[in-house]
């Protein structure tokens, strides 16, 4: 079977395609797994152009087509030169493209669409969603429950059309915990690590809320705090100023992609308090670790973890659910539950999953 991959919107900044390569790995390892035994042909928009083969995968490097052209005749070309069976496109918000790519390329390619975003469309954009969707075979959600709004809406007329894939996997694999804290400084006895931006969605203030009720009655604990967007971190300070336990969360800062590993290796949970999450890459990055996911009860999230197959989960906003999912945490068999998140990992989250998965829907198309 040949799968072809392309999305509409590119990135001009990058001229390099091996650079530009290197910083999607997340992403293209399942494209990686899919081409051991498929065709996999992916179209990368950056400002370079011409063709190269990594790993099995077939990339051809075209200049972007901007996301307001919205009938990219040479794209779509392409796309039909490729003969491919399945068209997957990145994201969801480009009804008028998906339209015409379906009368350039024909009846017979099957086009998925694969959601990276919340955004649900409005207005004129919705009514043409509506009449994409006769074109589009299947739609890719990180959960199925995120497609829920589109078939309340009728965006999306069968049910039948979603399907749980998740968005990518995760680069990062387990190593010594006691190097990994030697590298980061973290020392606690129980290592707790948080990863986003301190916005409402991420909702660290309910996440510090709780760990420092946790910590009056919990020893030798510690949150570590991994942000690069710092939008909420006035408020994060002035709450720390007041209480005698601040020592107990560590705000670190920003840390580079590529050292993020040692801290989900030294770390023994991630938290997350999100209200929202089309995917959860730091999550499922921890969890590639060992790292015990205690996460908010959210669609992702529930994917993710496999409906709390590893770790546990509370109520997002409500710090009287995560205090009691905290001091659970304490009493749990680390070493288990490291093994518990990597089975779940391994079975559902890591590349070959994600692209056995992804055959498994296209055979059935």
């Amino acid at each position: 079977m040949k799968f072809l991959f392309v999305g509409y919107t590119g990135n001009e900044q990058f001229h390099d395609p091996h650079e530009w390569l290197f910083r999607i790995r997340a992403y293209l390892g399942v494209l990686e797994a899919l081409a051991r035994q498929h065709t996999v042909i992916s179209i990368e928009q950056i400002g370079y152009t011409g063709l190269l083969k990594q790993n099995g995968v077939q990339y051809h490097f075209i200049k972007p087509v901007g996301r307001h052209n919205y009938f990219p005749a040479r794209l779509h070309r392409l796309i039909k030169e490729q003969a491919p069976d399945i068209i997957l496109v990145h994201g969801m918000e480009h009804p008028l493209q998906v339209i015409h790519l379906r009368s350039t390329v024909g009846t017979q390619p099957k086009i998925i669409l694969q959601s990276h975003s919340p955004g649900l469309p409005a207005g004129i954009k919705s009514l043409v969603q509506k009449l994409a969707d006769r074109f589009v075979n299947a739609y890719f959600f990180s959960s199925k429950l995120m497609g829920e709004p589109w078939l309340q809406k009728k965006l999306i007329a069968n049910p039948g059309k979603l399907f749980d894939v998740p968005v990518g996997s995760s680069v990062f694999q387990p190593g010594d915990k006691s190097i990994a804290r030697s590298k980061t400084g973290m020392g606690a006895e129980r290592a707790y690590l948080w990863v986003g931006r301190l916005d409402n969605n991420k909702d660290p203030l309910t996440v510090v809320t709780a760990f420092l009720e946790f910590a009056l009655t919990a020893t030798a604990v510690k949150l570590y705090m991994i942000f690069q967007q710092d939008d909420l971190l006035p408020q994060l300070e002035a709450m720390l100023e007041k209480t005698d336990h601040r020592n107990c969360v560590h705000m670190v800062g920003h840390v580079p992609h590529n050292e993020m590993q040692n801290w989900f290796i030294g770390a023994d949970f991630i938290i997350s308090g999100s209200h929202f999450e089309a995917y959860g890459a730091a999550v499922v990055e921890g969890m590639s670790c060992g790292c015990i996911p205690l996460v908010s009860n959210i669609p992702a999230y529930c994917m993710i973890t496999g409906n709390g197959a590893c770790g546990d989960m509370f109520e997002p906003g409500t710090v009287n659910s995560l205090v009691p999912v905290l001091r659970r945490s304490l009493k749990m068999d680390l070493h288990l539950e490291e093994i518990k998140t990597r089975t779940q990992f391994d079975a559902t989250l890591s590349f070959q999953a994600i692209a056995q998965r992804i055959a498994q829907i296209a055979a059935l198309l």
